[in-house]
């Protein structure tokens, strides 16, 4: 997790404040494959990267609920993670550098 929160979430940050909607969807495609078909601990680990990347950043909130609107299921995934996530000061520490 704290590797994730060293290199993973400051790109996705970046990649939902400056990507273009095409380097976004290119990202869905890969996260939509690994959420579909991943096991449990390699989705919630998904959804708690991309809560990471949003937490108190709303232009990505905002991108990332964009991205993930035709996929309910991970919408609301990602949706009623973001107050466990706040709550969580383990998770938080490891993944918010």
């Amino acid at each position: 997790m704290n590797f994730f929160g060293e290199h993973l979430v400051p790109r996705l940050v970046r990649l939902f404040e400056e990507g273009t909607k095409k380097q976004i969807k290119k990202f869905y495609d890969v996260a939509e494959d690994v959420y579909l078909k991943g096991d449990r601990d390699t989705v919630n680990t998904l959804v708690a990267v991309l809560v990471a990347a949003a937490y108190k950043n709303e232009k990505v909130t905002s991108a990332i609920k964009e991205m993930l609107c035709d996929n309910k299921h991970f919408l609301s995934s990602f949706e009623n993670f973001v107050p466990f996530f706040a709550k969580n000061k383990k998770l938080l520490n490891a993944l918010v550098k």
